[in-house]
């Protein structure tokens, strides 16, 4: 994602490592990249994606994520991607924003991360499912969603992450489960 937009509009980046942060920013196209600690980046970002197994973004949902959009991009599954961690009554998406109340949460970005790895050429129809409460945090994802070459596709309230999570997980099973990989992947 951090290749796609990277350029295209103001980007931090941040991991639990900030050196390998500034390495990884020092590989992206030219423009207005940021590598910042996790605080500092939390502190400064309009919207934040949780890019997280399932288990350390809902220790990252917190009260300093308040007033933040919070994107979940995490198919939350078993260690050997077999099957979902969450039941099919709530998603990822509902549980972090049951621990950080005050922020913004829009679940979006499932998709396999080999996709932003083909030409933006081949993903200007691919959608992007996303899910939230509120409806002017999904119009604010959506513009990084075009930026990064992609469709945005609005699928109602944040109950929708339901919905979902069960084509992440197909997406999972196909390319991870039966070995074919991205060939799976929409052209």
């Amino acid at each position: 994602m951090g290749k796609r937009l990277a350029g295209e509009a103001e980007l931090i980046v941040s991991t639990h490592d900030l050196a390998s942060t500034i390495a990884f920013a020092a590989k992206l196209p030219a423009g207005n990249t940021t590598a910042l600690a996790q605080d500092a980046a939390i502190a400064r970002a309009d919207i934040i994606v949780l890019a997280l197994p399932c288990a350390a973004a809902l220790a990252a949902a917190n009260p300093t994520l308040a007033g933040k959009i919070v994107v979940d991009i995490n198919n939350p599954v078993t260690p050997d991607f077999s099957s979902p961690t969450i039941d099919h009554t709530s998603s990822a998406a509902e549980e972090i924003q049951a621990a950080a109340s005050l922020a913004h949460v829009v679940k979006g970005y499932t998709i396999f991360a080999g996709l932003f790895d083909l030409l933006a050429s081949q993903t200007t129809n691919v959608p992007l499912f996303a899910a939230s409460n509120d409806a002017a945090a999904v119009a604010d994802v959506a513009e990084p969603v075009s930026l990064s070459i992609f469709a945005a596709e609005q699928t109602s309230g944040l109950d929708a992450a339901r919905l979902i999570k069960p084509v992440g997980m197909l997406n999972i099973r196909l390319g991870y489960g039966l070995s074919r990989g991205t060939a799976i992947l929409p052209q």
